[in-house]
């Protein structure tokens, strides 16, 4: 497919995306880094279906996502919240409808940022601080086995002061590094 450059006029009613629309997966910097052009229409309200991807519906400005919009993948992939110049930025949710796993929250540049919610289709759920698409500052991670972290994480990891809690109800508070207790804790 052609990606059209920011303002180009494009000659015929067609639109093109990118196959760049990444897997919904936990270590994932990107999230949502689609290209859309619009031919019709430049500015204003527009939907679309997109051969191979799926359909677009929301607001472009100057042929670019912007403002509040819906991305539907064929994979079953829905993006719906804020877009701007074709990225994710600002609220949204990042749906896996095949692995029954989301995101809700920030993003920035497409990735991850800010503070959001993310359930993996195992049942963990991660509510905190995200960093260009990783876990980063503060945050709370309850595992569907019935462990629970709540502490810094960094990069990914819990990584810092933090508390984990065992299934049998051990506990330890202390300092972490790469997911693991560092130290003699309490």
């Amino acid at each position: 497919m052609r990606l059209r450059n920011r303002g180009e006029d494009p000659n015929q009613g067609s639109i093109s995306i990118s196959d760049h629309l990444q897997s919904f997966k936990h270590k994932q910097k990107s999230i949502t880094r689609v290209s859309i052009s619009a031919s019709t229409t430049k500015d204003g309200r527009a939907s679309y279906e997109i051969p191979n991807v799926g359909r677009f519906s929301g607001h472009v400005k100057d042929y670019l996502a912007e403002g509040f919009g819906v991305l539907e993948t064929k994979a079953g992939v829905t993006y719906k919240g804020q877009w701007h110049e074709n990225k994710a930025n600002g609220k949204g949710r990042l749906a896996d409808l095949n692995r029954d796993s989301y995101y809700e929250g920030q993003f920035t540049d497409g990735a991850r940022d800010g503070h959001g919610v993310k359930r993996w289709q195992n049942g963990d759920e991660y509510t905190g601080h995200w960093k260009e698409g990783k876990m980063d500052g503060a945050g709370a991670m309850s595992f569907a086995n019935g462990e629970y972290y709540k502490g810094d994480w960094k990069d990914g990891y819990r990584e810092g002061k933090g508390v984990f809690q065992w299934v049998n109800g051990n506990v330890y508070e202390g300092e972490f590094k790469k997911n693991m207790p560092d130290g003699n804790g309490k």
